[in-house]
């Protein structure tokens, strides 16, 4: 049976409720050139809820590629969250994700005063669910402990480009708004790296500042016309945004060489 969009898109949900698993949920948009992507999601799980064998059922529900499978399955003991991920791309296109988050193991040597300077955080595994059978991981490393101006020194080592200003200005004017609200210390910065493409990008956690979504509406707006983006769109998409809690950012340059920029908020 051919399976549509609509059933890709549901699949991570009936997974985890055929196994009676509740989840954190988390949505996202992505702005590129001429593109806006709002189908995204994460569904987060404890790592401990499944067994390895039921998490290798899953990569099989999923018809994820034996060699990421493998992979997957190699990080899964020292992981203690697994989150499932879906996007809608252009042309009909479906992307799945699974990623490993490493967080008790960053805490506990935060704890102990010795957590390393560069450290992975998540491995994100990622495959075509339909037309074709491409492939890749990303690797994800925080930066812990670095105060708001670090962060913005990072920040502006992804961009070298004067055409990139706006996506420079609009990631510090989050910061920025991040740093009013709440200690730096609860910041998370993170490296993104993937091997065989381009891709130089960073993500940059502030759920603990506490900013709505509806906030950032003059940003988001700003950015929707330097990526070239019809205003109808985002008019669409705002009011879905509304009073929903802004938790990251992502941007950069972005795997096909240009830039991109993606807001994740909690549902």
């Amino acid at each position: 049976m051919t399976r549509t969009l609509a059933d890709f898109a549901a699949l991570p949900f009936r997974i985890l409720e055929s196994r009676g698993l509740a989840s954190g949920y988390e949505r996202s948009f992505k702005l590129s050139e001429s593109s806006l992507l709002a189908n995204r999601y994460l569904l987060g799980v404890e790592r401990q809820a499944l067994s390895e064998d039921h998490w290798q059922q899953i990569c099989a529900e999923m018809d994820m590629p034996a060699a990421l499978s493998n992979e997957f399955l190699a990080g899964l003991t020292q992981a203690n969250l697994v989150l499932l991920g879906f996007e809608a791309q252009a042309n009909g296109r479906a992307l799945f994700k699974l990623y490993l988050e490493y967080w008790d193991k960053l805490q506990s040597a935060i704890m102990r005063g010795n957590a390393p300077s560069r450290q992975l955080l998540h491995r994100g595994f990622k495959w075509s669910a339909n037309q074709g059978r491409e492939s890749l991981i990303t690797d994800y490393h925080c930066l812990p402990g670095l105060s708001v101006q670090q962060i913005r020194t990072n920040i502006n080592t992804h961009y070298t480009n004067a055409k990139q200003h706006f996506s420079l200005q609009a990631s510090l004017a989050i910061l920025d708004l991040a740093a009013q609200r709440a200690d730096h210390s609860a910041f998370l910065y993170i490296d993104i790296s993937e091997t065989g493409n381009p891709r130089q990008s960073f993500d940059l956690n502030l759920y603990p500042a506490g900013i709505r979504m509806h906030e950032l509406g003059h940003i988001i707006y700003k950015l929707a016309t330097a990526f070239n983006i019809e205003q109808p769109k985002i008019d669409s998409l705002m009011p879905l945004l509304d009073n929903k809690l802004f938790g990251h950012l992502s941007a950069g340059i972005g795997r096909n060489g240009k830039p991109y920029f993606s807001l994740y908020y909690e549902c």
